[in-house]
């Protein structure tokens, strides 16, 4: 369960660099077409894993719940994440 909530965690920040503001506001560099495929792919495949991860266990509907639980909160810390580095600068 706590592999599964980290790569979800690290798929979502693959995801938001995958968008040109949060990446300019990290790497104080533009982002290139190339660099958003590959963000976008290994946020995506990574969410994909970590959901699989979870289900592999006991109980596939509760943890399906569980899941989506932590995306919610998991989103949460790193649209928090994404505005404190942006006001630090």
């Amino acid at each position: 369960m706590i592999l599964s909530y980290l790569l979800q965690l690290v798929a979502l920040w693959l995801l938001s660099m995958a968008m040109t503001k949060h990446f300019r506001h990290s790497f104080k560099r533009s982002l290139s077409a190339r660099q958003e495929q590959c963000f976008s792919i290994g946020g995506w495949l990574t969410l994909v894993i970590s959901f699989i991860s979870l289900l592999s266990g006991e109980f596939p509907a509760l943890m399906g719940v569980y899941w989506l639980s932590f995306l919610a909160l998991n989103i949460l810390l790193i649209a928090l994440f994404n505005s404190w580095k942006s006001r630090k600068r």
